[in-house]
């Protein structure tokens, strides 16, 4: 079975929440192709707090829009990537995506502290 990656390390926290909210979603929907939410349900989603501007977020959306899905072989030296979107919309209203499948099974790295520390305790002494 092929691994997946998205490397997050480049985004900022408010583009990550985004990154993150849609593929939770996505996850918690797979039987949904294309996801539609309204702009303030995915707002609070996403953790977006306070008044945020349609303008603005389509600013985090094209920052989104740049995250990859990578399947690495290290044993090969080969390396396959795609958009981890497959199609975005942003309308005054509602937010729109299509996740690529891949995207699905991918690991974010790198990992937020809490899944480390989480790793740490599970691991065995």
């Amino acid at each position: 079975m092929a691994h997946y990656e998205i490397d997050i390390s480049e985004f900022d926290p408010l583009t990550k929440g985004v990154l993150n909210a849609a593929l939770m979603h996505a996850r918690q929907h797979r039987e949904t192709r294309t996801h539609t939410l309204q702009l303030q349900d995915f707002y609070q989603l996403a953790g977006l707090t306070g008044e945020v501007y349609v303008d603005n977020f389509m600013g985090l959306v094209c920052e989104v829009m740049k995250a990859v899905v990578c399947s690495p072989d290290y044993e090969e030296g080969s390396l396959r990537c795609w958009p981890v979107f497959d199609s975005i919309m942003v309308t005054k209203n509602r937010f729109e995506f299509v996740v690529n499948p891949n995207g699905l099974d991918a690991v974010e790295f790198p990992l937020r502290p809490d899944q480390v520390k989480a790793m740490m305790g599970a691991a065995p002494n």
